[in-house]
């Protein structure tokens, strides 16, 4: 009887790990998430002035991320069944957090559209995770 009750706390220990695990990568990826898209909406105007591309332009790059997020939204539902969650987790925020880097940093207009795909994959990684 004894044995049986270490094992169940045994058990809840690993889940305890994985949790703790979870928890920074999943504050760390909506930090990001809200951080770019929030910069991006607030600074629309002055993006497309510095990059010198219309407003309607630098608007659509919220489009091309909404699109690839809906892509990625998709085949998380099949990653996240056919790999172990934990290493999936760890490699999609590595992705995530370096997409969001390159978007703040860019330098012209297309490595600022390229990295938003990036981004909007990011938000449905966030949003499969949220729901796990």
């Amino acid at each position: 009887m004894e044995l049986e009750w270490f094992g169940a706390i045994s058990g809840t220990t690993e889940k305890a790990k994985y949790s703790r695990f979870l928890l920074p990568v999943l504050g760390l990826a909506v930090l990001s998430t809200w951080l770019v898209t929030v910069t991006f909406q607030l600074l629309l105007l002055d993006i497309a002035n510095s990059f010198e591309v219309q407003v309607g332009t630098a608007g659509l790059t919220a489009s091309v991320g909404a699109i690839s997020g809906v892509v990625f939204g998709l085949l998380m539902a099949v990653l996240s069944v056919r790999f172990n969650h934990k290493n999936v987790h760890a490699y999609r925020t590595c992705l995530h957090m370096s997409c969001c880097v390159r978007v703040l940093l860019a330098p012209n207009f297309l490595l600022l559209l390229v990295p938003n795909i990036g981004v909007g994959a990011g938000i449905a990684m966030v949003t499969s995770r949220l729901t796990l």
